[in-house]
């Protein structure tokens, strides 16, 4: 008895100094540290969104300036909009990741609103509506169940999924990444079996997210911790062992998923390939090589380019890289170009304003 007293002593005591220490830590981070709450919510239906209907300032540390946000009732970037589109208008619905959302810029520097600006321009004989459904965290997986159940309502003419070479690789793998999303697995047949979410993960970290600035201040830094040259490596390994050939089968399924829903709605999809700073700035890439050591061999710049196009091509979907018109946008290293040159903020973060000029 007295030894289970003792250790129930213990565990105790560890559980008293374990709570007193996150409070210290919470208390530090909030006396210390501006850390807002996020923007983004969990949403067991498609993974996540943005606040539904919020508006207001918010200072970006990426941009370094203060951006003005407004997001949707349905939570994504820009104004409501009725589920109908208006006689003669067409509609384009462009799904992606933060790249998308471009939350470290104004509304109207974004590829979104830029492409609908020239549009307007370039063809004149008709409304057009280019509708932001980027989101921080997604991939083409998320992508697919936020088609089905949100933007398929708003009956677009085109859907545009841009894939982010950076990371929706490995973002669509469940093997490859844990952050609480929607992951599909692909059987033996061909078929997509959406994985449950985890409930209990998918509150707990949404109610961090609401309640802890230590939990949001850390996961940032954590982020900052991860420069573009470092990991990450599994899309540019040229010669992929079974594992990530199997992981390029399930993107290339998940890809052409989003086409045949897409076309079931009687609407055409596209698929964009947005680079990684990497893939544009012959610096980056070569601080990804020297960081990659022994492996430095099995990378290939351009894999991802030719794999994705080759997906396409086979399903017979429309593709474009964006790689070279950014390649030639660049102008020199990363390193060596000033700030409001850089097509990617610090040369290796999200598209600046420029870098969305040319993306449109």
């Amino acid at each position: 008895m007295k030894r289970l007293a003792g250790l129930l002593g213990n565990v105790g005591l560890s559980v008293v100094t374990l709570f007193v220490l996150a409070l210290c830590l919470e208390s530090g981070t909030r006396l210390l540290a501006d850390v807002p709450l996020p923007l983004a919510v969990r949403d067991p239906r498609v993974g996540a969104t943005y606040r539904p209907g919020f508006e207001g300032v918010v200072r970006s540390e990426e941009s370094g300036r203060e951006v003005a946000l407004r997001f949707s009732r349905e939570g994504f970037r820009g104004p409501d909009r009725p589920l109908e589109p208006a006689p003669g208008t067409r509609r384009i619905a462009i799904l992606g990741d933060s790249f998308i959302a471009a939350l470290a810029c104004e509304e109207e520097d974004t590829s979104v609103r830029r492409l609908e600006r020239a549009l307007a321009v370039s063809r004149p004989d008709g409304g057009w509506e280019v509708m932001n459904f980027g989101v921080e965290g997604s991939s083409t997986g998320q992508q697919l169940a936020l088609y089905r159940h949100v933007v398929s309502r708003y009956r677009p003419d085109v859907v545009i999924a841009a894939y982010f070479v950076g990371n929706d690789f490995t973002d669509n793998s469940p093997r490859l990444s844990r952050f609480p999303r929607i992951y599909y697995r692909l059987e033996a047949d061909g078929e997509l079996v959406q994985l449950p979410l985890s409930a209990a993960r998918n509150r707990l970290s949404s109610w961090l997210n609401r309640h802890s600035r230590f939990y949001v201040w850390q996961k940032n830094a954590l982020r900052r911790a991860r420069p573009d040259r470092a990991g990450g490596n599994e899309v540019y390994t040229a010669d992929p062992g079974p594992d990530l050939a199997a992981v390029w089968r399930l993107n290339a399924r998940l890809i052409e998923a989003l086409d045949e829903a897409v076309e079931a709605d009687g609407g055409r999809f596209a698929l964009v390939v947005l680079p990684s700073a990497a893939q544009v700035y012959d610096d980056v890439w070569d601080g990804r090589v020297a960081a990659a050591g022994a492996t430095a061999s099995r990378l290939a710049r351009d894999h991802p380019d030719r794999m994705l196009a080759e997906i396409a091509a086979e399903a017979g979907i429309p593709s474009l890289s964006l790689t070279a018109a950014l390649r030639a946008a660049a102008g020199g290293p990363a390193a060596r170009t000033p700030a409001d040159r850089l097509l990617f903020f610090r040369g290796g973060g999200h598209l600046t304003p420029r870098g969305h000029a040319v993306a449109a």
